[in-house]
């Protein structure tokens, strides 16, 4: 069994477009992948394109020895666009050898680690403030609508909810992302105006009148420095009440000085404000990010 050919296609999904990677043996046998341009991976096509050549003709179960081929010829630089464009190839090599042996995927890398996931509501309203018709969702307009969302959170079996922060003072209904870079008057300042502040607030208690029930929130704010006046003084004065709040970066902190230094700078901001902080920590194996560990673990942990 060989490779015979690497291909890659692309669906309009709307707001973007989902690009696939199909890699067919010498035999018909076919194994898929999934990659991504549209949100910050621009040139991973014509990086796949570029490493082919060194995949064609191989015995795509000889996995490892072809991974490391691509690693050692893009050496000078490794990570990013090229990283991605390896994981694709990757991908659809692991495809392609569980479909020869009839199996899952998970049988070639020890074993599924479970038979259930919790599963929490990502970006839970972001959606509906720009794609609504097109996802056939209800749209999301005011704060109204927000408390609607909550009532749905709860009445589809959802026990935690992560959102973004939305705007509907100035213009049509948006999010507040200047970390992406998407349209907003702060961008590219980091620095919470008030009527931010005072917009998480209200959309906060918003969710809380959907909802009903005890929530534990999670907002999550792009970039380590962009927690910047979003939690000090102000967001102690916009949301009364407040009290334990627990930090969750990323679990190579350690290693990373940027990251470090940031979180230096928020916990100085929290004591400044007389917040009570508690640093969230976890193994890297667990999972990068607090979404990875929630999955991972459970939330209560």
């Amino acid at each position: 069994m060989k490779v015979a050919r690497l291909e890659h296609l692309h669906a309009d999904a709307g707001k973007g477009v989902l690009d696939f990677l199909k890699l067919t043996t010498d035999d018909g046998g076919v194994g898929w992948s999934e990659y991504n341009e549209t949100f910050g991976g621009a040139g991973v096509t014509a990086a796949i394109d570029g490493l082919a050549p060194l995949v064609i003709g191989r015995d795509p179960r000889a996995r490892e020895a072809i991974v490391t081929t691509l690693y050692a010829v893009r050496r000078q630089a490794p990570g990013g666009v090229i990283q991605q464009a390896i994981a694709a190839i990757e991908n659809a090599l692991l495809d392609a050898h569980a479909r020869a042996l009839g199996v899952p995927v998970y049988e070639l890398l020890g074993g599924p680690q479970r038979q259930r996931l919790r599963l929490y509501w990502s970006h839970c309203g972001y959606f509906r403030l720009f794609a609504a018709r097109q996802m056939q969702i209800p749209p999301l307009r005011n704060l109204s609508d927000v408390v609607a969302q909550g009532k749905e959170v709860v009445a589809k079996g959802f026990t935690a909810l992560k959102t973004n922060i939305f705007l509907f003072d100035e213009g049509a209904p948006h999010a507040h992302m200047p970390g992406f870079a998407r349209a907003d008057s702060e961008v590219p300042g980091l620095n919470a105006e008030r009527r931010v502040i005072g917009a998480l607030r209200d959309q906060l208690a918003a969710f809380r009148e959907g909802v009903r029930q005890p929530l534990f929130w999670l907002i999550g704010l792009v970039a380590v420095g962009t927690f910047k006046k979003f939690f000090g003084w102000e967001l102690r004065e916009e949301l009364p009440g407040l009290g334990q709040i627990y930090i969750a970066f990323d679990a190579d902190w350690r290693t990373n000085d940027k990251v470090q230094y940031h979180f230096g700078r928020l916990n100085e901001a929290l004591a400044k404000a007389g917040l009570i902080a508690k640093r969230l920590e976890w193994p890297l194996e667990q999972g990068k990010g607090l979404d990875d560990y929630l999955i991972n673990r459970r939330l209560s942990d």
